[in-house]
């Protein structure tokens, strides 16, 4: 697989995790606040505090969309700088560039998120140096 296919890969492997990462967010905030329409949920993922720690998973995902959709593809370099960034994203607890806490507090609550977890790090094989030996969230 080339560094496109694999960034593809990786890409919907990250979509996965984000819409099972909101879905438990959008659990925890309705437990707190009430029901929220799909509409609010939108507008509270763009501005919410609530919601702030997800955003960089959305922005991690915008630019390997940009990527993929640059009239050039991605070198091997570029690709592999946006796998170093998801690896650092899912990484464990608050190191610099993870998720953090609530990521952590959603992958021991949320089996879906546990599981779209997993489907990243299997993506992030496909770079020597982001594989099972990178960190991984407990």
């Amino acid at each position: 697989m080339d560094a496109v296919e694999s960034l593809g890969a990786l890409r919907a492997a990250l979509l996965r995790l984000h819409a099972e990462v909101i879905e438990h967010e959008r659990r925890t905030y309705e437990r707190v606040h009430g029901r929220v329409s799909a509409g609010d949920l939108l507008r509270l993922t763009i501005s919410s505090p609530w919601f702030a720690w997800v955003r960089p998973l959305s922005e991690l995902i915008v630019a390997i969309d940009e990527a993929l959709g640059a009239e050039e593809p991605p070198d091997d370099a570029g690709a592999g700088a946006l796998a170093r960034a998801a690896a650092a994203l899912v990484s464990a607890g608050d190191a610099p560039g993870a998720l953090g806490r609530p990521y952590g507090t959603a992958l021991q609550e949320a089996p879906g998120v546990v599981l779209a977890h997993a489907v990243v790090r299997r993506a992030l094989r496909a770079w020597p140096d982001e594989g099972p030996a990178a960190p991984q969230a407990p």
